[in-house]
C-alpha cells in the first residue's frame, strides 16, 4: 500500500524537467467557494505568465474566466469542475453543467464519480452488478458526449475506496470514453497519495492521463507524483499527466533551487504517504481495509512495521 520513493529517484526526475516542462503539466487551480472575481482574475494572470497547462474554476465562473483571458490576449485553457465536489447528482444535472461550461468556454472537464455507486459495485452480484456498472458508464458518458470533444477528467475520490475499486473505476471511466483519470477533489478525506496514483496508471496504460491532486503543495510532493504515475519521458507530457493545485507558483519557482542544492531531497519519514495515515476520516469498512494493509505492510522493515503497529496501536 505504501510506496517508499528513494530520494535519489527524485533527484533522477529534476534532471529530467526544466521549470517550463513542469509548469506545462500544471492545472492551476481555485475551487474554494468563497472565492471572488478579482481572484479568478488573477488566477487568469498566473497562468499566463507561468504557462501553466490550464486554470481550474468552478462552472459559475468558466464565463468570466473565458471573458477576461479573450480581453487579455491569453493562450490559457479553462477547466471547470462538473457535479463537483460530490457527484451525487443526476446524471442529467451532469450532463447540463457540462453543456453549459462548454458553451460558456470551458475546454477541459473534470467530473466526480459516483463513489457510492463505485463503492457498492464491490459487493454486488450478477444482475445487480451490471446494472451499477452500467449506471457509472451512462454517468461518465453523458459529461463524456456533453462536452462534445473537450477532455474529459474523471475524479474518483480515491481515499474513499479499495485498490480494487479504484482499478475499477479507472477502467470504468476509460470504458465510458474519458481521456484522464484524476485521484481528488481536495475535499476528501486523501489528496494524491504516490500508492494510488500508481494503481491508476497500470490501470489506464500509457495511452491515457492520469491527474494527480489534492494536497499537492510543493515541490517533493509533485516529485512523487511524477515518480508514481508519469516517470517517463513519453509520460512526462500534459496530454498524459497533470497536476492539480494551488500551490503551482511555488512549486515550479523550486526548480533552478533543486538544480543545484542537495538540500531538497530527503529520505521521507515511513508511512507519511500510505493512506492508513487517514483512517480517522474514513467509513468503517474503509477504515478496516486499509489497518489490514498496515499490519500486514511488506516494504517496511520489522522494526519500521513494529513502531508503526504502536502508532496506531494496531
Amino acid at each position: 500500500m505504501y510506496l517508499r520513493i528513494a530520494k535519489e529517484e527524485l533527484k533522477k526526475i529534476v534532471s529530467r524537467i526544466n521549470r517550463e516542462r513542469l509548469a506545462g503539466l500544471i492545472d492551476h487551480t481555485e475551487l474554494k467557494p468563497h472565492v471572488l472575481t478579482k481572484k479568478v482574475y488573477s488566477l487568469c494572470d498566473e497562468a499566463a505568465r507561468y504557462e501553466f497547462a490550464s486554470i481550474c474554476v468552478n462552472s459559475a465562473r468558466v464565463k468570466e474566466a473565458a471573458e477576461y483571458i479573450k480581453a487579455k490576449d491569453y493562450d490559457v485553457l479553462i477547466c471547470s469542475v462538473v457535479g463537483f465536489p460530490l457527484g451525487q447528482m443526476k446524471t442529467e444535472a451532469k450532463a447540463f453543467e457540462t453543456r453549459e461550461a462548454v458553451n460558456d468556454g470551458a475546454e477541459e472537464i473534470d467530473t466526480v464519480i459516483n463513489v457510492g455507486k463505485l463503492r457498492e459495485l464491490s459487493s454486488a452480484k450478477g444482475e445487480e452488478r451490471e446494472k451499477i456498472r452500467n449506471y457509472l458508464l451512462s454517468d461518465i458518458a453523458s459529461v463524456v458526449k456533453s462536452a462534445d470533444g473537450k477532455i474529459v477528467k474523471v475524479i474518483l475520490e480515491t481515499g474513499y475506496l479499495t485498490d480494487a475499486e479504484i482499478t475499477e473505476g479507472c477502467r470504468i471511466s476509460i470504458e465510458a470514453g474519458a481521456h484522464f483519470v484524476k485521484t481528488s477533489t481536495g475535499f476528501g478525506p486523501m489528496g494524491a497519495l504516490p500508492a494510488h496514483l500508481k494503481i491508476m496508471r497500470e490501470a489506464v496504460g500509457n495511452k491515457r492521463g492520469v491527474k494527480a491532486s489534492g494536497g499537492v503543495s510543493n515541490f517533493l510532493d509533485a516529485l512523487r507524483c511524477i515518480y508514481a504515475a508519469a516517470n517517463s519521458d513519453e509520460l512526462l507530457n500534459p496530454v498524459y499527466f497533470r497536476i492539480g493545485t494551488s500551490s503551482g507558483i511555488n512549486i515550479v519557482n523550486t526548480v533552478a533551487w533543486a538544480k543545484y542544492s542537495d538540500a531538497w531531497f530527503v529520505d521521507e519519514i515511513p508511512c507519511r504517504y500510505c493512506p492508513a495515515n487517514f483512517i480517522s476520516k474514513l467509513p468503517e469498512e474503509i477504515k478496516e481495509y486499509y489497518i489490514g494493509l498496515c499490519r500486514n505492510c511488506n516494504i517496511l522493515s520489522n522494526a519500521e512495521l513494529e513502531e508503526r503497529r504502536k502508532y496506531h496501536e494496531l
